[in-house]
């Protein structure tokens, strides 16, 4: 587990060397220090993220520490994207994910979807989870949805002698997942930053 964990720490200055190495050394029209500096700092960044030999909240900062140091933004500049209504409007979208499993608010839509759907054919079944799921997904990540809709749909499965139903029921899951992301803005990350840049870029407001 040490040497492991060795590795992951060590990979990310590696990777963000080999980067740097590249681009400091790039021909490409428009490759500045600046640039080139936050191409590293964000390889390094995204290695630890992923392979996480340290906290992914201690990761998070890493980019508001050397973004200044470099010379890439201010600290003014660098600080107030932690404020951004974004962060804000995301943060409380994990907020609502998190009182809903706690809460247990998913099985009762679910349950109550499907005593209104009707559970005498696996068709209604599935148009039941796919509801619930959905609507769900309006609210919360579709990753999370789709991790709170899984117990639920294998008590179901668990029930189905043949076991024809497995595939169907799982790909209905992750589909509604996805269709219900794109109904609010905290449906799913991509849709705020969307907007964002769509307002920046058109000046309309959405």
């Amino acid at each position: 587990p040490n040497s492991k964990l060795i590795l992951s720490f060590l990979s990310g200055p590696i990777l963000a060397l080999i980067v740097g190495v590249l681009c400091f050394n790039s021909n490409i029209e428009g490759m500045t220090d600046k640039v080139a500096w936050t191409a590293v700092i964000t390889t390094l960044t995204a290695v630890w993220w992923i392979l996480e030999p340290i906290p992914i909240p201690a990761v998070s900062l890493i980019p508001f520490v050397l973004f200044p140091v470099f010379g890439i933004l201010s600290h003014k500049m660098a600080a107030a994207q932690l404020g951004n209504h974004l962060i804000i409007l995301f943060m409380g979208g994990f907020m609502l994910s998190v009182a809903m499993e706690k809460s247990e608010t998913h099985r009762r839509v679910a349950y109550g979807v499907l005593k209104i759907v009707g559970t005498n054919s696996r068709k209604r079944i599935l148009l039941g989870f796919m509801l619930a799921t959905a609507f769900l997904s309006m609210w919360i990540s579709n990753t999370a949805t789709t991790l709170m809709m899984m117990p639920i749909a294998m008590a179901v499965l668990a029930q189905d002698q043949d076991k024809t139903m497995a595939v169907p029921l799982l790909l209905a899951i992750c589909y509604a997942a996805s269709i219900g992301g794109v109904a609010t803005v905290i449906g799913t990350p991509p849709n705020g930053v969307f907007i964002e840049n769509y307002q920046a870029l058109t000046g309309i407001e959405m």
